[in-house]
């Protein structure tokens, strides 16, 4: 009888090590885990929200075209940010310089894509573009990675506007 009641008890013993094993641990990490995801995406849509606030900010003030210099140019500039901000191998496609020409203005475009990035990594470089306050978006396309989560894919294209006489 008293074999039968430890028995019993070490089964019972064996059954909560493994409940605690396989059922208590995994659900705290992963609650853990979905936690620390939150309070990450938490934060991301904060700076989403507060970027946008920005942007309201500042395009209601100021809603005239700036023409941009004659000395700058689009594609060196572009090059070298791009490189600041993302390795080579997330680069995909920079298509050259395309000039359209108005009556009054020039209009020079450039359209590159990204893969593989990180949100964090593509606010910084937006951060450091706005820096440039005669360069536009005519094209954004985010799309996210089905097979890595954590990534995007984003296709942009920008505009420059030039006078004419500044050729």
């Amino acid at each position: 009888m008293i074999q039968n009641k430890r028995i019993i008890f070490l089964v019972l013993l064996l059954m909560l090590v493994m409940l605690y094993q396989f059922l208590y641990l995994p659900s705290t990490r992963k609650l853990s885990a979905a936690t620390a995801l939150t309070a990450k995406k938490e934060q991301e849509y904060q700076k989403i929200l507060s970027l946008a606030e920005e942007y309201r900010r500042q395009s209601s003030g100021d809603s005239s075209l700036q023409i941009a210099p004659s000395e700058f140019s689009l594609f060196p500039s572009l090059s070298f940010l791009l490189e600041e901000h993302f390795s080579k191998d997330r680069i995909i496609r920079i298509t050259p310089v395309e000039e359209t020409l108005f009556s009054t203005r020039k209009e020079e475009s450039i359209s590159f894509s990204l893969d593989d990035i990180t949100l964090e990594s593509l606010v910084g470089f937006l951060e450091s573009l706005h820096t440039i306050p005669y360069c536009y978006f005519s094209l954004f396309q985010l799309s996210r990675n089905t097979l890595k989560p954590h990534t995007v894919r984003v296709d942009i294209q920008l505009v420059v506007y030039r006078d004419n006489a500044n050729g």
